[in-house]
């Protein structure tokens, strides 16, 4: 174990993207191996097995999901006899290989990166399984029961030039509008297959561009298992051809921009702007300014709108936005935010749709551990806050508490009337190793409370066989023990 330097793969800084937004220094995520922070001049290239690395995270997680207020998730209907006991509850462990040679020498440098992944259940049996959302292994619709194992690889070829990075292959990516889910709320990650372009030639400023035509979700373990709801197909529809690009300028060390272009096939486009200040008041306290704009527009076939009770389609034409000020003194950090959408929303009355863009492609203040905030004219605020105890003389132990509360959603059970109300609680614990030879083992629990007076009285879906029933009312608790050491 290499102890001196944090492994290559992982990072510990916060991203709204992120399924909690709690700075928890320790529990760190994988990154996209080609993230453009990563790019370097090729020529510095040392080699293709001199700069090689090799890393391994190891991952045991439980997780439940607990149905409040007469929820349930059955298989397949109603009756009572086809019902579950409510809870849907797994536990497992995984590994996560991840290897990134160095590039060859010379005006054209070439490379390989891979991702080796396989996770274990521990239990399996009827009557634990949930759907999509809550499970971390895919279930038989007809038995109840989970998958008692995942494997997959993931390789990817790169060439570099100068400061300009290409890689084609399956791949996590890591923007706005198209992003790949890490690890945060399951075992494994997320991959999607395609082209992956990030370039710095220019001083502070990075252009990212992709074109990915397939998703694999991250509990399964073949391709195009990720699917976007739709009024088109009782199974949903999957990704055909994603196309986006971006530019992310560092204005000074305290302000950066970014601003992102999509399209996703038959589904939307979008388009995306973040602005993010800090303003130092001098060494122990600071406050930072995160504003994020989504534009979302149906195009093509429109899969994700609503086919209406006269065969029209309701096109999504919506924004989704968010302003987020966080005051830190020392050790304390205190968030408040506001979030609104606006315009037409699509299938189940979201206005912000991402799954066929990757479940990471949303990055607005109030999208926390359960629910995003993102329904059709729904507006929501955040309180949070967030202790490091390195003060307290406990280095690597934190603590975050958040609470959003989301008002004026459209409320399909009432008419569409704008009288939709949901709140969400989330608790988060954390504690990492500092020193020693188990230095960096982590430690978390994740606790999250929603209630909502709408959305998820409907039945959802898993293949068209597995559903959840009122998930509008849900505890869920996730408890994550990880481990990751470099071997080269």
């Amino acid at each position: 174990m290499r102890s001196d330097y944090p492994c290559y793969f992982l990072e510990k800084k916060m991203k709204l993207r992120s399924s909690s937004i709690f700075l928890t220094v320790g529990m760190m995520s994988l990154t996209n191996l080609a993230i453009a922070d990563t790019v370097e001049s090729q020529k510095d290239a040392k080699g293709f097995i001199e700069d090689s690395h090799l890393e391994v995270i190891s991952r045991t997680m439980y997780m439940s999901s607990n149905p409040r207020h007469g929820g349930y998730y059955s298989l397949g209907g109603t009756a009572k006899r086809e019902k579950d006991t409510g809870q849907a509850e797994n536990s497992g462990t995984s590994l996560i290989g991840l290897y990134s040679s160095g590039y060859t020498q010379g005006t054209v440098g070439f490379g390989v990166d891979a991702i080796a992944m396989q996770a274990l259940s521990f239990d399996n049996g009827r009557g634990h399984s949930g759907d999509d959302n809550n499970n971390m292994f895919s279930s038989d619709g007809r038995s109840g029961r989970s998958q008692n194992y995942i494997s997959k690889l993931a390789p990817s070829l790169k060439l570099r030039v100068s400061k300009t990075e290409l890689k084609y292959g399956q791949m996590m990516v890591d923007t706005p509008v198209f992003a790949t889910q890490g690890i945060d709320d399951k075992l494994l990650p997320q991959d999607a297959t395609g082209f992956f372009l990030s370039s710095k030639e220019v001083d502070k400023l990075t252009v990212n561009a992709g074109y990915f035509t397939a998703l694999r979700e991250q509990e399964f373990s073949h391709n195009d298992s990720v699917t976007q709801d739709s009024d088109f197909s009782p199974n949903g529809e999957t990704l055909r051809r994603a196309i986006f690009a971006g530019l992310e300028y560092q204005f000074t060390d305290n302000l950066s921009g970014q601003v992102y272009a999509s399209r996703n096939k038959d589904f939307w486009r979008k388009y995306y702007t973040n602005l993010n200040y800090t303003y130092n008041i001098n060494t122990d306290n600071s406050v930072n300014f995160d504003f994020n704009w989504y534009n979302t527009k149906s195009i093509g076939k429109g899969y994700a709108d609503v086919i209406r009770s006269n065969g029209d389609n309701r096109r999504i034409n919506s924004n989704l936005w968010s302003l987020a000020a966080a005051y830190t003194y020392k050790v304390h950090t205190f968030t408040l935010a506001y979030q609104r959408n606006s315009g037409r929303g699509g299938l189940g009355g979201y206005s912000y749709l991402y799954d066929v863009d990757g479940g990471g492609a949303i990055a607005v203040a109030n999208s926390v551990q359960y629910s995003d905030f993102k329904s059709e004219n729904q507006r929501s605020w955040q309180l949070g806050y967030n202790l490091d105890f390195s003060d307290y003389g406990v280095p690597g132990l934190n603590f975050g508490i958040l609470y959003v509360k989301g008002t004026d959603a459209v409320n399909a059970n009432q008419n569409n009337r704008h009288n939709g109300k949901a709140w969400e609680r989330d608790i988060d614990i954390s504690y990492t190793i500092q020193e020693g030879k188990a230095k960096d083992l982590s430690l978390a629990l994740k606790y999250a409370t929603y209630r909502s007076n709408f959305d998820g009285s409907n039945d959802y879906s898993v293949n068209g066989r597995h559903n959840a029933h009122g998930r509008n009312n849900v505890d869920e608790v996730r408890v994550i023990l990880q481990y990751p050491w470099s071997i080269l």
